[in-house]
């Protein structure tokens, strides 16, 4: 069974926040992690005052925005909701970040 890896952004000086996506973890060995068409993307974020923002997209480029969850579970400081078409397909998730600094993405890729 393979180990999940959070993913963190790089954070240059004077740049957007750094982020680390929790759920869907990305798992060592290349193998992607596999979600229910419905599920909840969460992490952290530093600074905690960024504006958040979160979408799934498909092999075919279609987005799909997710839904800020309030509050998000604890210990995390950011959630969004995700209602997938049903069907097993590879997505990308990108977690966006903005603050005065700058914006940041950290993205992973998971099937659902």
């Amino acid at each position: 069974m393979s180990t999940p890896n959070p993913v963190h952004s790089t954070k240059p000086l004077l740049a957007g926040p750094s982020i680390t996506i929790v759920n869907p973890p990305t798992l060592s060995g290349g193998k992607i992690a596999t979600e229910q068409p419905d599920f909840t993307a969460y992490g952290y974020v530093n600074p905690t005052t960024a504006s958040m923002s979160a979408w799934a997209v498909d092999s075919n480029n279609n987005q799909y925005a997710g839904t800020a969850v309030t509050p998000p579970p604890q210990p995390y400081n950011w959630a969004f909701s995700f209602n997938l078409p049903s069907g097993t397909a590879i997505y990308t998730l990108v977690v966006q970040g903005i603050t005065s600094d700058g914006t940041t993405n950290a993205t992973v890729k998971f099937s659902a």
